[in-house]
């Protein structure tokens, strides 16, 4: 016979066959509990979609950033130029062909400042461009003479640390042959002398370029500096002959065209533009060596570029 407290206890679940605290069993589900394969390809498929979508906004985004700095790169430089010119009674900073000095009168970069894919220091000396003819006028800006967009060093360059200071040489601009004289200062000639352009291009013969400002006769549509192509960039200068405005002539030196097919140029009367090649003759992969003279025929680029070159006072 069972006592009153026995009876209380089954009542409250703690004896016979009913246990005061149940225990569940739990179900365990057959199969995995990760991603199948195909739930793996589905989002890597999604992921490549949503990439192949940004990238090119990401592209486009970078290629703006490296216009506008281009653009300030090259209105600084420009507003330099006439600087000097304002305070050398409107004479044009010396320009000699392969930049050297004649009669003392050092061109708007030093002789040293020719640009190659060699280990020579005058690649990477930031000194030179801060101290340059120039140089007082930009407040020793060196980074306005590089554009953005040329981001390029040779093999050996980068193996012995370049890219440590920048990822790119010390200069990316040229300066229009045309634009500045080479320091002779011989009276029966106006300044012109035996130094532009020399004797190998006697193709170019006559050629005409600007001692002073009021030389040129329209200065918004006269170059001043350009991106070169870094396979064709050594001294500061480049040559347009301005008879090729036709489009059918031969450049010995190529523009740039790293900016989206374009190349960043400023111009006399102090504005400067991203001109957008229409062909793609200038857009000549940089293979680290040296470019020599290509002809063209018929061609909008150069005809463009030669319509902008100064033929005459």
């Amino acid at each position: 016979m069972k006592s009153p407290a026995q009876h209380q206890s089954e009542r409250c679940g703690l004896g016979g066959n009913f246990p005061m605290y149940p225990q569940l069993k739990n179900k365990v589900k057959s199969g995995s509990l990760g991603f199948t394969l195909i739930e793996l390809l589905v989002v890597i498929a999604i992921i490549a979609i949503l990439a192949s979508m940004l990238l090119p906004v990401l592209a486009k985004a970078k290629l703006k950033a490296q216009v506008i700095t281009d653009m300030s790169n090259k209105k600084q430089l420009t507003l330099a130029w006439i600087m000097y010119t304002g305070d050398n009674y409107e004479t044009l900073v010396p320009n000699a062909d392969q930049s050297v000095t004649v009669n003392g009168n050092p061109s708007w970069i030093p002789q040293n400042c020719h640009m190659d894919w060699s280990l020579s220091p005058n690649n990477t000396n930031l000194t030179y461009m801060a101290t340059n003819t120039l140089g007082s006028y930009c407040a020793g800006q060196y980074k306005i003479y590089t554009s953005p967009g040329d981001n390029f060093l040779s093999l050996v360059q980068k193996a012995v640390g370049f890219g440590k200071i920048a990822n790119h040489r010390a200069r990316s601009v040229s300066m229009d042959a045309a634009v500045g004289g080479d320091g002779w200062n011989h009276p029966a000639d106006n300044g012109k002398g035996g130094y532009k352009p020399p004797a190998s291009l006697s193709s170019l013969n006559p050629f005409f370029f600007a001692a002073k400002m009021n030389q040129l006769r329209h200065p918004s549509e006269s170059w001043v500096f350009l991106n070169e192509h870094p396979d064709s960039i050594d001294d500061g200068i480049l040559y347009v002959d301005p008879r090729a405005a036709n489009g059918t002539g031969s450049l010995i030196e190529l523009p740039s065209a790293y900016l989206g097919n374009a190349c960043g140029i400023s111009f006399a009367d102090g504005h400067a533009e991203v001109h957008h090649w229409v062909t793609g003759v200038f857009n000549v992969p940089v293979t680290y060596t040296h470019i020599t003279t290509v002809s063209y025929t018929g061609n909008a680029d150069l005809a463009w570029l030669a319509q902008r070159t100064p033929g005459g006072p």
